[in-house]
């Protein structure tokens, strides 16, 4: 938490007397699939399911759903590149041969004691990496380091 030592709480948001910064992890992981929207967002991609290599870099693992933190340019691009694929019947299409990289950032990463899976809390799009391919995007090795990491910093 920042703040003036001086200033009073003052109740709401963004009255800009206190401010949390938080460290903001980030992964580069590929886009998958896709969620189409609703609302404003109708006829428009709503979220991209995005997924990271596994240990053996053959196939990819899902880790997150993640439609915020990209602007509406970027949407209307990455929309009009996948909307042919859109079947009626099913909002939401698995990419054959996935080729855009992601930088996600996140707050933490969790896992699923049953399932044995990660998945990323408060996940948001930081940037479009058109400069890498898939061969450069995180595998479930990074994602499992952090964790590691993370619950160790915690327990000290």
């Amino acid at each position: 938490m920042i703040k003036n030592p001086y200033s009073k709480y003052i109740s709401g948001r963004f009255k800009n007397q206190w401010i949390k910064k938080k460290k903001i992890e980030t992964l580069d992981l590929v886009i998958t699939g896709i969620k189409f929207g609703v609302g404003k967002r109708e006829n428009k991609i709503g979220a991209f399911i995005l997924s990271c290599w596994s240990q053996d870099y053959k196939y990819f693992i899902e880790v997150c759903s993640v439609g915020t933190g990209i602007n509406e340019e970027n949407i209307n691009l990455l929309t009009k590149k996948f909307i042919h694929m859109r079947n009626n019947l099913n909002n939401k299409i698995t990419l054959e041969n996935p080729n855009i990289v992601i930088e996600i950032g996140f707050d933490k990463i969790t896992k699923n004691n049953k399932t044995n899976k990660f998945s990323l809390r408060f996940p948001r799009i930081i940037n479009i990496r058109y400069d890498k391919n898939i061969n450069d995007a995180d595998s479930i090795n990074k994602l499992e380091k952090i964790y590691i990491i993370q619950n160790i910093n915690i327990k000290n």
